[in-house]
C-alpha cells in the first residue's frame, strides 16, 4: 500500500477503529482517528498524501502495539492480528516472490500489487473500497467464527482474488 489515492488511510481507520474497541486505547485511537479521517477527506482531493515517513510511521506504532497488547494482556489474538495484516502481507509476499521469478530485484518498483490490478479494472474510487472491504472481512468473520480456517480462507480468498483479476485484466 502507498500513501496516495486513499489506500493507506482507509486501512490506518479500520485498524485504529479495532486498537479503540478492543485495546480500549480511546483517547489515543481518537486521536490518529480525526487526524486520519482528515487526511482522507484531503487525500480524496489530491491535496496531499502520506509518503513513505508517514506511512512507516503509523505502520511502526500499530505494530509496536499489537506486539506490545500481545506480550502483555492479550485483548487481541495473534489470529486476528495476522488477519488484519494480511492481505498487505499477502501481497507484499506474493509480489516478492513474482520479481525472484522474473530474476527482478525484489525490492524494486512495479506495477504488480494488487491494488494494481483492480485500477486497470475498477475506477480509483471502486478499487480503494474494493480494498477496505477485503482487508476488513477476514478479521470481521474471524469475530464471528473464531475457527484456524479462517486463517486459510483468507489465503484462498486472496489468491482467487488475484486470479480472477488477472485472468479479467485485458477484457
Amino acid at each position: 500500500f502507498d500513501g496516495m489515492d486513499l489506500q493507506l488511510g482507509p486501512y490506518f481507520i479500520f485498524i485504529f477503529f479495532i486498537i479503540f474497541f478492543k485495546l480500549e486505547l480511546y483517547f489515543f485511537s481518537l486521536v490518529f482517528l480525526i487526524s486520519l479521517s482528515s487526511f482522507c477527506f484531503l487525500n480524496y482531493n489530491s491535496k496531499v498524501f502520506i509518503g513513505n515517513s508517514g506511512a512507516y510511521f503509523i505502520s511502526f506504532l500499530i505494530a509496536y502495539l499489537f506486539i506490545a497488547q500481545n506480550n502483555l494482556i492479550t485483548k487481541i489474538s495473534v489470529e486476528e492480528i495476522f488477519l488484519i495484516m494480511s492481505i498487505p502481507g499477502l501481497d507484499m509476499f506474493r509480489v516478492f516472490l513474482h520479481r525472484l521469478i522474473k530474476k527482478k530485484n525484489p525490492f524494486s518498483g512495479d506495477r504488480e500489487h494488487f491494488h494494481h490490478y483492480l485500477l486497470q479494472k475498477y475506477s480509483l474510487r471502486k478499487s480503494q473500497f474494493f480494498l477496505l472491504l477485503i482487508n476488513a472481512i477476514p478479521f470481521i468473520v474471524y469475530q464471528f467464527y473464531e475457527s484456524i480456517s479462517v486463517l486459510l480462507l483468507t489465503f484462498v480468498f486472496y489468491f482467487l482474488l488475484y486470479f480472477c483479476l488477472i485472468n479479467n485484466k485485458d477484457k
